[in-house]
């Protein structure tokens, strides 16, 4: 979440709960049976602040060149990642690949 902060340049709140998913479908749920009158309702009831990331403006500020230097390389390296990808279905090629590199 801190990278997301960094890369907007806004602060960005995370949900106290871990899985926000389920609690979305129970307050739908709560909803359909009437146990909250809209989702306004349901989050004026349930609503727990969570921790707020705050941008960091020194990265914030340069983002936007790092950006466009992956631009600038993403068209040499995208032959290069299909071919490494493509070795994820011969693990023995993968495993040497891994060999090669922490040597």
């Amino acid at each position: 979440m801190q990278n997301k902060a960094d890369m907007i340049g806004k602060p960005i709140e995370a949900p106290e709960i871990e899985e926000p998913t389920p609690l979305g479908a129970a307050v739908l749920a709560g909803i359909g049976v009437g146990l909250y009158k809209d989702v306004q309702d349901a989050y004026d009831k349930i609503y727990k602040p969570g921790k707020i990331y705050k941008p960091n403006p020194e990265l914030t500020n340069k983002y936007p060149q790092w950006s466009k230097t992956f631009e600038e390389i993403y068209p040499s390296l995208k032959d290069l990642n299909t071919q490494l990808y493509s070795l994820l279905d011969r693990p023995e090629l993968l495993y040497l690949l891994k060999k090669t590199i922490s040597v």
